[in-house]
Order: C-alpha cells, then sequence, then structure tokens
C-alpha cells in the first residue's frame, strides 16, 4: 500500500491512509509506533497505545500545523519528507522515499524485536 495524504488548504481538511509499524525490542517494554514517511512516532505501553498516541499526540498536530502553514509552505514541508504532488488530482500527495518494504532506510531494528505493519486512516 502506497501512503496517500489529501489536504484541502481552503477548508482546513485532510484525509490520509499512512503506513505504521509499531516496534518492540526483546529487551524493552515500550512499544514504539512510526510512520516511516513523515518521520512521527510515538509510543506506549501496549500497541494501541502507542497507535492511539501517534495519532492523538503526533499526526493530528503535525497536520493541523502543516494546514496553518498554508499551501506553499505545506507542500515544501511535505517535499521535504520525499511527497510529490499528484499531477492529475491537485489536492493528493503520495510518498516516496521509503524503501520497499515500507520502512526507513537507515532504521535499524534488532533482529529479535517485534515489528508489526498497521494501516492507519485518519
Amino acid at each position: 500500500m502506497q501512503d496517500l495524504i489529501k489536504i484541502d488548504f481552503k477548508k482546513k481538511e485532510f484525509k490520509a491512509s499512512l503506513e505504521t509499524l509499531v516496534i518492540k525490542e526483546k529487551k524493552e517494554t515500550q512499544f514504539v509506533a512510526i510512520v516511516p514517511s513523515l518521520n512521527l512516532s510515538s509510543y506506549g505501553n501496549t500497541q494501541k497505545e502507542a497507535l492511539n498516541r501517534l495519532f492523538e499526540d503526533v499526526i493530528k498536530p503535525y497536520f493541523d500545523e502543516l494546514l496553518e502553514l498554508g499551501e506553499r509552505k505545506g507542500f515544501k514541508e511535505l517535499k521535504a519528507y520525499g511527497w510529490e504532488k499528484n499531477k492529475i488530482f491537485k489536492k493528493q500527495f503520495s510518498s516516496a522515499h521509503v524503501d520497499t518494504d515500507g520502512v526507513l532506510k537507515n532504521l535499524e531494528v534488532s533482529e529479535d524485536s517485534l515489528v508489526s505493519k498497521e494501516s492507519v486512516l485518519v
């Protein structure tokens, strides 16, 4: 699944479909939820808590700030993370700089870590 973001800067609305990794290192007690395509993350005592915090405390405020920046600066921010504007659907963006497994190229996870992929719709 390719991550997609649809933003209407005039209406101050957004929708997104984002692939999320949830990682728990074997020796750690916390779960870490990461959206590789936006380099956003959060944590929690459970997988569900990590995902909920990611949405409420990180993703939603990020997009609220992005909308406040306006279209030109907001697009520049997304472009810095490798997002490209869809040539046909002008309000849609797609990610480009995440490897084929949906993982950040420099993300190091030990082999005995628990890793799961989730799709987050916002």
